[in-house]
């Protein structure tokens, strides 16, 4: 049944993304740059956003040369793989809680952000499968292994470095050192061969630094939600510091033993959030910790708070508000318009007071004074 509903999944969104698939057509575009040695980001637009870094246009050249026989071919090839490596991740989040309801509802939490990847076939669905082959080689405690999966996700797209926090706080140096050093050296080596390599980088660093996009944190999820609500950059700074003081402090009072799906996924919620863009497609990346969300049993106290906080965060993550095109109240009106911002931003609080709730629940009892 499952490997029937993956074909017909694979079939419409291979017919969705031949008929749109832009991301990975520009980006196709650039990778034949690079085939032909000309240099990569020399006339791109920084007010639309950012290119995919060095690494990520090398790893497509495969598809830029199956391209020149048949662009719609290459599209089709790339739609279907970003729907085996999903289904592969639905399948590992089974194994790990063994019911397919937090995985049904998981998806569905993400199900506008999903789509949006397949429609414009964009690379986030692969950062998803190498935080799942992570979150895989932690469990069996193959730390550099895991790390080394972090750094590839790292060149590939940048924003997935944040998840480096946990080998960071966790205090596992060998495999931070494995993982930067993979991120690194794919970055500046695999485009040596071309004679772009120092170039190339540089060029990507200034264009990330000066981009309009990525100016006061205004692109930023967290920083353009408090600019849309009239912040200030220090408000937007602050915030993003207390994000990280947050997730830092659970991953630091976490047990040896704790549960890498929940701490990677506190942690790939955190990338998301602090990202220099804010994109919907981003938020697939928020997968594992919905699915450590949704397969936690609910606190003995303020049940009540616990499934409105949880499905309030599901429904903006998922997008749904946004397929309401009627005139809302104002407050609404915002809500609509920062929806997955807020929604991520609520995931993180109901990830922080899971943490908190757990870690009240294992504490020893007091023992009895004498009378």
């Amino acid at each position: 049944m499952l490997l029937t509903l993956g074909g017909v999944y694979a079939a419409v969104d291979a017919f969705i993304g031949v008929h749109s698939g832009g991301d990975l057509a520009f980006h196709l575009r650039l990778s034949e740059r690079l085939l032909h040695g000309q240099p990569l980001y020399a006339d791109f637009d920084g007010s639309i956003g950012l290119p995919w870094p060095p690494f990520a246009i090398v790893a497509l050249t495969p598809f830029a040369l199956l391209a020149r026989i048949s662009l719609p071919l290459a599209k089709c090839v790339w739609a279907i793989g970003n729907v085996a490596l999903f289904g592969w991740c639905l399948v590992r989040g089974y194994r790990h809680v063994g019911r397919w309801t937090p995985i049904v509802l998981a998806v569905a939490a993400i199900a506008q952000p999903l789509q949006s990847n397949f429609q414009h076939l964009n690379i986030n669905l692969v950062l998803l499968a190498l935080v799942a082959l992570a979150i895989t080689d932690l469990e069996q405690r193959q730390d550099t292994r895991a790390a080394l999966w972090i750094g590839v996700a790292t060149a590939l797209k940048g924003y997935p470095g944040a998840i480096f926090l946990y080998f960071l706080v966790r205090a596992r140096w060998r495999p931070l050192a494995a993982g930067v050093a993979a991120a690194v050296g794919l970055t500046f080596l695999v485009v040596l061969p071309a004679g772009l390599g120092a170039t190339t980088v540089s060029d990507y660093a200034r264009l990330a630094l000066t981009a309009k996009s990525t100016q006061a944190l205004t692109g930023q999820s967290i920083g353009g939600l408090v600019t849309r609500l009239g912040g200030s950059l220090t408000t937007a700074v602050v915030l993003d510091a207390l994000a990280v003081v947050a997730v830092t402090t659970v991953l630091w009072r976490g047990p040896a033993s704790a549960e890498p799906m929940y701490q990677v996924g506190i942690t790939a919620v955190l990338a998301v959030l602090l990202s220099p863009l804010d994109r919907l497609h981003y938020y697939v990346l928020a997968l594992p910790a919905w699915i450590v969300t949704f397969s936690a049993p609910s606190p003995a106290r303020g049940r009540g708070v616990w499934f409105a906080a949880l499905a309030v965060a599901a429904l903006l993550t998922s997008g749904m508000l946004s397929h309401i095109h009627s005139p809302l109240p104002t407050m609404l009106a915002v809500v609509r318009q920062n929806t997955y911002n807020l929604g991520a931003v609520l995931l993180l609080i109901v990830l922080l007071a899971r943490h908190t709730t757990l870690s009240q629940s294992h504490d020893p009892a007091p023992a009895p004074r004498p009378i």
